[in-house]
């Protein structure tokens, strides 16, 4: 709004569906820097809580359709799809959900973006455990087996 436009700046509700693994807090303010006066609401599944995080640090109202079992997220991407102007989908490549919120966003007609990521704390915490086991096998086991010398090629 200005003193020659009385009319306020259009706001969006946006939909947010972040995967379980995400793990990288920045993820979703960096995608909406700049834009964040233009959100109105924002409406998630509930998997991930650094979408009600970005929510509360930035004062935006938020619905979370809850999440009762392996079968709820089609009803949670439909519930979703009907409050919507934009879906933001925060996934890695492999998600099955992903692609079954994509499908319901493009037969509702509504605009997506997808983001891609590796969730670096999953991995971090399976390479951690991986060293742990290394770390106990004595020399000569580790240096018997090709898969061991090739795990600690990797860990140092």
């Amino acid at each position: 709004m200005s003193l020659s436009n009385p009319e306020p700046p259009r706001t969006y509700s946006i939909g947010i569906i972040a995967s379980k693994s995400l793990d990288d807090a920045n993820v979703i303010p960096e995608y909406f820097l700049g834009k964040i006066s233009n959100i109105s609401h924002i409406y998630t599944n509930g998997a991930n809580d650094l979408v009600a995080k970005f929510a509360a640090d930035n004062s935006l109202p938020i619905t979370t359709f809850p999440i009762t079992g392996d079968k709820s997220l089609p009803l949670s991407l439909t519930q979703i799809a009907e409050n919507v102007n934009f879906a933001l989908i925060v996934a890695d490549e492999n998600s099955k959900s992903a692609k079954m919120a994509v499908d319901t966003f493009v037969k509702k007609n509504i605009t997506y973006k997808v983001i891609n990521f590796e969730p670096s704390t999953h991995y971090r915490e399976k390479l951690c455990k991986i060293a742990e086991f290394v770390a106990v096998m004595t020399p000569e086991d580790r240096q018997k087996n090709e898969w061991v010398r090739a795990i600690e090629h990797i860990l140092n």
